[in-house]
Formats: structure tokens, sequence, C-alpha cells
């Protein structure tokens, strides 16, 4: 694999974990889903001062209600799918 094929393929696993970690925080905290994008706007913000290069990585973090729900159905599903084992 060429070394850009490869970092774009490190950075598109880093934003979906980022994407996971998050919905599992929200909905750990009974929080609604929509607060994601508030989150992300915060992310977003953090990252202009503290890695402005990085920006565009932490814009491209999926943080919409709807996926965040789909986000918590996945992590749902493993948990259930790991107990049957």
């Amino acid at each position: 694999m060429h070394h850009n094929a490869i970092a774009a393929w490190n950075e598109n696993e880093a934003v979906t974990k980022v994407s996971l970690r998050v919905a599992h925080l929200l909905a750990k905290e009974g929080k609604p889903f929509t607060d994601g994008e508030l989150i992300k706007s915060c992310l977003i913000v953090a990252a202009e001062e503290m890695c402005p290069e990085n920006v565009d990585l932490f814009k491209s973090i999926s943080l919409s209600a709807r996926t965040v729900a789909r986000r918590v159905k996945e992590i749902g599903t493993n948990i259930n799918d790991d107990r049957e084992y």
C-alpha cells in the first residue's frame, strides 16, 4: 500500500473510532444523540486553536444524531454478539 493510502486509511479509522467513542459516551451518560453536533463543534474549536493543520480531519468526524444512533446500535449489537460466546 502506498504511504498516502496508508495515512488516509489510518485517518479514516481514527475518525470512525472517535465517532464510536463519542456515541458510547453519549449513550452511557444518557445524553441526547443530538449533542453529538455540539461535541463536534467543540472538537473543531479545540483543533483550530491547538492543531490547525488537522481541522479538516476533525470536521470529517460524523456525529449527527442519525450517525450517533447507528453507532450506539452497532455497539449494542457487538456487546450482544460477545455475550453469546
